[in-house]
């Protein structure tokens, strides 16, 4: 038996927050042509309802680079994102606070 069975069959029933079972939709095989559009939507729904503790994904990785800015809006806020001179990813206003020009046309 695995750990993950036996924590859940010792789980006391009186605590407030339960362990629940894995959903059957978890088990689908990530195949494109055997894909499930119903599925694939109710998952989409399922997600968007969640809390995303405003974290928002706006590029990958290799978009954001040192030798220029990239500029993204995400919930409805211009940002511009670059990387440092240790490669650390650094986000900040779409615009100047000083005089609001557009921080994502100025030289890194």
């Amino acid at each position: 038996m695995d750990l993950k069975r036996q924590v859940i069959e010792r789980w006391p029933a009186r605590w407030p927050v339960q362990p629940f079972r894995e959903p059957a939709w978890a088990r689908q095989e990530p195949t494109y042509a055997g894909c499930s559009p119903a599925l694939i939507e109710a998952a989409v729904k399922r997600a968007g309802a969640r809390p995303s503790g405003n974290w928002f994904v706006f590029a990958a990785g290799r978009e954001i680079r040192a030798d220029r800015p990239f500029d993204v809006r995400v919930g409805g806020r211009e940002l511009v994102a670059w990387r440092g001179p240790d490669g650390a990813l650094l986000v900040g206003p779409g615009a100047c606070p000083h005089l609001g020009a557009p921080l994502a046309q100025a030289r890194v």
